[in-house]
């Protein structure tokens, strides 16, 4: 290859220096999301026995839930998970607490109903609005 072609070629990105990077930021970024939206859903737990009000996010007695809320970043789809997990078996309690819906705590017990008491959607939402200066901020970072 020639001198001047090599010049030519040092004014062009290198593309895979250029997606490592991009795939290092993305990471952080999400990493950092999920972090964050896990944080604020924990937070927004409050430890008291009585239940808290439909619309509001639920109020823990032992802590499972809060305690099971995790979030990992997915390397394969470039993507990051936040939320609870299944606490118990068979049941969907995160799902009904989140959406509301109907539970059967025993078989000799009637069913009933439980009003949505959203944590993880308020949290997403909180983290969803800063996503943009925390993209912003990792493009700036000089490597």
């Amino acid at each position: 290859m020639s001198a001047e072609l090599m010049r030519i070629k040092e004014l062009f990105f290198d593309r895979k220096a250029v997606k490592d990077v991009m795939d290092q930021r993305s990471r952080e970024v999400l990493s950092h999301w999920g972090a964050f939206t896990r944080m604020t859903a924990r937070r927004s737990m409050r430890k008291l026995a009585h239940p808290a009000p439909p619309g509001k996010p639920p109020r823990v007695v032992k802590g499972t839930i809060k305690r099971l809320t995790f979030y990992s970043y997915d390397k394969t789809t470039r993507s990051a998970v936040a939320g609870p997990l299944l606490s118990v078996p068979f049941t969907n309690a995160p799902d009904n607490l989140e959406h509301g819906g109907l539970v059967r705590a025993h078989k000799k017990r009637p069913a009933y109903v439980i009003a949505p008491r959203p944590f993880m959607q308020p949290a997403s939402d909180k983290a969803n609005e800063r996503l943009p200066d925390w993209w912003a901020k990792s493009l700036n970072k000089v490597t």
